[in-house]
């Protein structure tokens, strides 16, 4: 799979040729920026069809290192269903085991994946907020030294129901995890005019 992507690798999400728009290209950087801090998270927002998906596929394929991981459709509720996720995606099959045996799984592998120079990421879309006990997982990964030095990133794809869950008081305990956030906004309609002839140049239509 493209990327080292255990599942449904993001390099399925599209296979057209990106288009650089100034909105995109603005998403890109932050990507870089993001993927460069010591944060875990990060929250790329914005309307359906602005191109999240599109924007973190391009991002990943022109990022310098080498990157494991997977895709979650949504987060779990529970802690030890959250962390099974995680483990999941990385390539662990399913096992019983309780947080703490969860956790310091993790640990470990957080831990020889960072030897190896290697970047864990997992992008999760995200239609609301996410479960306290969730959150309090996210914090304690927040913890690992690896984690701390950039090796593993959550990427939040959302429209505005996340935005606004990540601006509700009641959970201000995840916003303040989501270090890195920024928000497509659908195309001008002058950037959609130069939208639509990059695509018919792409399929060799001439203009």
């Amino acid at each position: 799979p493209r990327f080292g992507f255990k599942s449904r690798g993001l390099g399925d999400v599209y296979k057209r040729q990106f288009y650089p728009g100034d909105g995109h290209t603005r998403a890109l950087d932050f990507l870089h920026a993001a993927f460069a801090s010591s944060n875990l998270i990060v929250a790329l927002t914005g309307p359906e069809g602005t191109g999240k998906s599109r924007v973190l596929e391009e991002f990943l394929s022109r990022w310098r290192g080498a990157i494991t991981g997977g895709w979650l459709d949504a987060l779990p509720a529970s802690a030890d269903e959250f962390l099974e996720a995680v483990l999941a995606q990385t390539g662990f099959e399913p096992f019983a085991a309780d947080k703490t045996e969860l956790r310091n799984i993790l640990t470990v592998f957080v831990g020889h994946q960072a030897q190896k120079n290697i970047q864990i990421v997992l992008a999760v879309r995200l239609a609301g907020g996410v479960a306290p006990a969730v959150v309090e997982e996210l914090a304690w990964l927040g913890t690992l030294e690896p984690v701390r030095q950039g090796k593993m990133k959550l990427v939040l794809l959302g429209d505005e129901r996340l935005d606004r869950a990540l601006d509700a008081p009641r959970n201000r305990a995840l916003s303040k995890l989501v270090a890195h956030r920024h928000r497509l906004v659908p195309l001008s309609a002058d950037a959609t005019v130069d939208y639509l002839e990059f695509r018919l140049e792409s399929a060799g239509s001439p203009i």
